[in-house]
């Protein structure tokens, strides 16, 4: 999913090394969270019920249907929607 073999192999390189007891954990959210401005970027058809769970609490949604690793093939695209959605999160 990452063409280039330099930033695919830099991406390679920079991820952490987790047991996999970490990955079974469960995320414990804060209520707070609920009260800052938010927005969701679905980059794949895989997250859909995350992306309505976001447009049911009134985020604002970009669903691209790309791939899951999008930042790293295409940081440009990506970074563009992000602030789209930073600039709607904050109106």
């Amino acid at each position: 999913m990452i063409p280039d073999p330099a930033a695919r192999a830099a991406f390679i390189a920079a991820q952490p090394r987790v047991p996999f007891a970490f990955l079974e954990a469960p995320c414990v959210g804060s209520s707070a969270w609920a009260l800052l401005p938010s927005a969701y970027l679905q980059l794949s058809r895989v997250y859909a019920e995350d992306a309505d769970a976001a447009e049911a609490r009134g985020w604002p949604v970009c669903r691209l249907h790309i791939h899951h690793l999008a930042m790293a093939s295409d940081p440009a695209a990506v970074a563009s929607w992000l602030a789209e959605l930073e600039r709607l999160a904050f109106s």
